[in-house]
């Protein structure tokens, strides 16, 4: 529909379509990141985050200990 109307020409819209991919990566993370970080102020708003759970769960899943402060 853009090619059509004469505003981008198709190697244009052929440069954008290989840029969006990298970019969509990006887009991807932060909003993961994002959704995660909601998650736990939500949690923490509504009285629902305890420091233990977080704790064991970070450890059951990653096989690890959390370090940082929560």
């Amino acid at each position: 529909t853009v090619t059509a109307i004469g505003v981008l020409p198709a190697e244009g819209l052929a440069l954008l379509f290989g840029v969006y991919r990298f970019m969509s990566m990006a887009i991807a993370t932060c909003n993961t990141i994002g959704n995660s970080v909601a998650t736990v102020v939500v949690s923490k708003w509504s009285g629902e985050f305890t420091e233990q759970t977080a704790r064991r769960e970070y450890h059951r899943v990653l096989g690890r200990k959390l370090e940082a402060a929560l």
